[in-house]
């Protein structure tokens, strides 16, 4: 029995910025959960609320750790990290954390130093498939050693927690997926749907950073083919990045640059999704794709290529989407055309579709995560007994 939540406990979050991202989506989530429910949260950061996308809840308690800035040498980017260790740790101590939780490499390496000699038990979270972003070999290194200092690892599949376990010093590894939310959070810039899909239109939809392994240019030559002879089919990227021109360039060279829309950066994805048929989802790699867990919890059925990671764990192929072997953009485009031309297909994969949201609650969520604490609990009071047994003369 978890009994980890019997009385208030004093929670730390530690991630870089709250900006626009899956791992700040989740942070933020999980966050102002615990809080509503009396615990008493705070949530570090190195970046201060202009970036934010998300936001908290009034009872979490913002505190930005300075040395933000960009650094030129070594020796700088060293002390600026060493500064960060020592203000988190200045935070732990005094506020006596009973739990603190890191997203992402950079701030799981400053929570395994900073928890180091307190009683916090330290819980870092993996946000990508770790092979897909070699951090190169000093990174790599570090990361092999010092996650063997935090209390617990979370990763965000079986696959990245059985790659944690045999290529890191991590003693406990777990998988927990992603929570999702409805009705999805809204922020800035508000963009109206209606302003881009044209009368009578059905829409295929995909949003995400316009970067290289999203691969958009697949599915706009998925969806080209695709759409061919076909009417009132039009598709949105939704999303900023060093791939916009080319993508528009691509639409250009296919014919379609009509029918595909690009409106940047939009923070009202709840409302894209309520217009939407289609979700679909390219990308060379993954780590647990909220944009595709977001479309599925929103009934909206969804094609994707069984990447490394997560499609799998929220497609179940034939049933609420199609699955498709990465690169595939024939195959793609097959499926694609398939759920296009069958209404009732997608009422079908939209009602399978909705489950997603019940399994991926925080009631679901929140729980396996507090096992972790239970566990990290009860490592630390095991520490206090063995740091009193060590001052006995």
């Amino acid at each position: 029995m978890n009994h980890w939540a019997s009385r208030p406990k004093k929670i730390a979050f530690v991630i870089p910025t709250l900006r626009t991202g899956g791992a700040e989506r989740v942070c933020t989530l999980l966050a102002n959960h615990w809080a509503a429910r009396g615990h008493q949260v705070i949530l570090l950061t190195f970046e201060d609320d202009r970036s934010d996308a998300f936001t908290l809840a009034p009872e979490v308690e913002r505190i930005v750790i300075g040395h933000s800035a960009l650094t030129n040498t070594v020796w700088q980017t060293l002390k600026k990290n060493l500064a960060r260790v020592r203000e988190v740790r200045r935070h732990l101590r005094q506020r006596n954390v009973d739990v603190a939780i890191s997203f992402m490499s950079p701030a799981n390496a400053c929570l395994a130093l900073a928890a180091l000699g307190t009683h916090t038990s330290a819980v870092g979270t993996e946000r990508t498939f770790p092979p897909a972003i070699p951090l190169g070999w000093l990174r790599e290194r570090m990361r092999w050693a010092l996650y063997g200092l935090l209390d617990h690892v979370v990763a965000q599949t079986n696959e990245s927690a059985d790659w944690l376990r045999q290529h890191t010093r991590a003693k406990h590894v777990s998988a927990i997926a992603n929570p999702v939310v409805l009705p999805l959070c809204t922020h800035q810039p508000i963009l109206n749907p209606q302003d881009w899909l044209r009368a009578g239109n059905r829409l295929v939809l995909a949003y995400g950073r316009l970067s290289v392994e999203k691969q958009f240019d697949h599915l706009i030559h998925a969806f080209a083919d695709a759409s061919e002879n076909k009417q009132g089919w039009q598709l949105a990227i939704l999303g900023d990045g060093p791939m916009r021109e080319q993508l528009l360039e691509t639409a250009h060279q296919r014919g379609i640059a009509n029918g595909v829309s690009m409106p940047g950066t939009v923070g009202n994805i709840a409302d894209w999704l309520q217009v939407t048929s289609l979700y679909a989802l390219t990308s060379s790699f993954e780590g647990y794709p909220n944009s595709l867990l977001e479309a599925l919890a929103s009934g909206v059925p969804a094609i994707a290529y069984d990447c490394r990671t997560g499609p799998r764990e929220l497609i179940v192929d034939g049933a609420n989407g199609f699955l498709v072997t990465p690169n595939a953009v024939a195959t793609f485009a097959a499926r694609l055309a398939t759920l296009m031309d069958d209404e009732p297909m997608r009422r079908r994969f939209a009602d399978q579709a909705r489950a997603t949201a019940t399994d991926h609650s925080l009631a679901q969520i929140a729980p396996q995560w507090e096992s972790v604490f239970e566990s990290g609990s009860r490592l630390r009071l095991a520490r206090q007994r063995n740091s009193g047994n060590s001052k006995r003369p």
